[in-house]
């Protein structure tokens, strides 16, 4: 008996494909907004390694008015980021270079299942962009 299904594997996108590389930069974050993990997406946005964004307060990949690494900013900062996008969308900016372009994205927090000490983060460009160069001009 034969059978028209590939095997699992071949179901999964090759690094580089079109499928490999989705629209979603999706990140998980400790209860403090540190980041657990990202995936490609996420390295894309940020123009790095997904791992290399881990344990970076997730706070700090965005534009704000007031920038600090004061502790206790951030934290104020994520307190107010966690309040106003819990499974809701929200408008912010990232800026790869200081004093460069800002490019706007949507973010969504989302609690993980199973406990309160681990949330999810969905960032979704606003536009379709090819990418965000390090130069902070948007390439079409």
């Amino acid at each position: 008996m034969s059978s028209n299904t590939s095997p699992p594997s071949a179901s999964l996108p090759n690094p580089g494909s079109p499928r490999a590389s989705g629209v979603s930069a999706i990140f998980t974050l400790d209860q403090a907004g540190s980041i657990l993990s990202a995936n490609a997406t996420a390295g894309q946005f940020w123009q790095s390694e997904p791992g290399d964004l881990v344990g970076k307060p997730f706070v700090g990949l965005f534009a704000f008015e007031v920038v600090s690494d004061d502790p206790d900013m951030l934290e104020a900062q994520w307190d107010v980021l966690n309040s106003s996008a819990t499974e809701q969308r929200i408008p912010l900016s990232i800026q790869l270079v200081e004093d460069g372009h800002k490019n706007d994205v949507r973010v969504e927090l989302e609690p993980a299942a199973g406990g309160d000490s681990a949330w999810f983060a969905r960032i979704e460009r606003t536009k379709r962009l090819a990418e965000f160069p390090q130069s902070g001009r948007i390439v079409p």
